[in-house]
């Protein structure tokens, strides 16, 4: 007995020299991990309240038309703010009253209830700060996407977001399920300029890679910019004037070497307490689109818009509505309809506090096809 258990004892030494070896290994990169941590909470300091943080400061990680809001220190400025009625940054920081803002954002205030969040299938969006004061936010977001456009290989589609936000710096990093990389950086460069960074990479040739360079200059009663794409190969400068208390104007010209093309886009808008009017008029190579729009806040639950577009080969109008009720469970209902006979909807409550169930559809009729599909996510859309 003594004798097979001597034998069992040498069979099993080699094992034993490896566990110690893995469990060294564990150990070293348990240790560096530890120690990267630590030294990330002690560079940026500051307790991690990350309980309270979440209750009072809720981070939206959704892409809008600037990519980030600044959302995070919201809550420091409402009392400051309070009725000012102004534009503001990504960062919630308040332009002059009479700055009109960027010349991208100009009709927003129609896209915001024309572009309905529509998804077929299921989707689940998870956020949730790991780091937070009240300075600065490290978030990341999780999304997967089960819907019936994923055909083929791809049955769904998932992408890891992180965020990190302070005063004058916002960067956002995300890679998906088909190994995209994308990433932001926005950066304050002074009290009125603010530059930024776009990046795509993508290993499909499909899908270009992409890098965007762009310059944000606001002044007492403009604003101007500049925006780069690819080093050179696309470059725009936008202009944005306001003329009166309601109206502004401004034009961008877009270079496209390669392409021989130059297009250049005229806009207006006329802004007042409840309603906004907008009007785009872009020329290329002597072809016109048109593309008016018009937003009118009727009470502080409901808002209507309508938009329509002329162009070279299409003409298409589109009429929206949304509406917010002021309920227990913060209800919100959006419906669009269009001249192609596409009608569709999204419906959204807060079943618990923190958690939002919607649910969204779309009738095609001149296609003779419909689409339905249900989101879940915590915090704000």
């Amino acid at each position: 007995t003594t004798s097979m258990f001597r034998r069992a004892a040498s069979k099993l030494s080699p094992l034993r020299k490896n566990a110690k070896c893995l469990v060294g290994k564990v150990s070293v990169t348990a240790w560096s991990v530890g120690l990267t941590s630590a030294g990330y909470f002690w560079f940026f300091g500051g307790p991690c309240r990350m309980a309270e943080a979440e209750a009072k400061h809720r981070p939206v990680l959704g892409q809008t038309d600037s990519g980030i809001t600044g959302d995070l220190f919201e809550e420091e400025k409402k009392d400051k703010d309070k009725d000012d009625g102004g534009e503001r940054d990504e960062f919630g920081n308040l332009l002059p009253k009479t700055n009109p803002g960027r010349f991208e954002a100009v009709g927003k205030e129609s896209k915001e209830i024309l572009a309905l969040d529509m998804s077929d299938g299921a989707r689940i969006s998870l956020q949730s700060p790991v780091y937070q004061s009240q300075e600065k936010m490290l978030a990341v977001q999780q999304m997967l996407w089960l819907g019936t456009s994923f055909v083929g290989e791809s049955k769904g589609f998932y992408e890891f977001t992180t965020m990190l936000q302070t005063n004058k710096l916002v960067m956002t990093g995300a890679v998906d399920s088909l190994w995209r990389l994308q990433g932001r950086a926005i950066s304050m460069m002074g009290k009125h300029s603010m530059g930024r960074l776009q990046f795509q990479l993508c290993p499909e040739a499909k899908i270009p890679d992409q890098v965007s360079l762009k310059f944000d200059y606001s002044g007492n009663d403009f604003s101007f910019s500049v925006d780069s794409t690819n080093i050179l190969e696309q470059l725009s400068f936008g202009y944005l004037q306001k003329i009166t208390d309601r109206l502004s104007v401004g034009t961008q010209y877009t270079m496209v070497p390669m392409m021989l093309l130059a297009p250049l886009t005229l806009v207006a808008r006329y802004k007042d307490k409840d309603s906004v009017l907008t009007g785009n008029l872009c020329n290329v190579q002597d072809r016109f689109n048109l593309n008016l729009s018009y937003m009118r806040r009727v009470d502080k639950h409901y808002s209507v818009a309508t938009e329509l577009m002329m162009g070279f080969q299409k003409t298409s109008t589109a009429v929206g509505l949304k509406y917010n009720f002021l309920n227990d469970t913060k209800s919100r209902y959006s419906a669009l309809f269009d001249t192609d006979f596409n009608c569709s909807a999204t419906y959204s409550e807060e079943v618990i506090p923190g958690i939002r169930m919607g649910f969204c559809g779309q009738v095609a009729n001149l296609k003779d096809d419909y689409m339905f599909g249900m989101t879940l996510q915590n915090g704000e859309p």
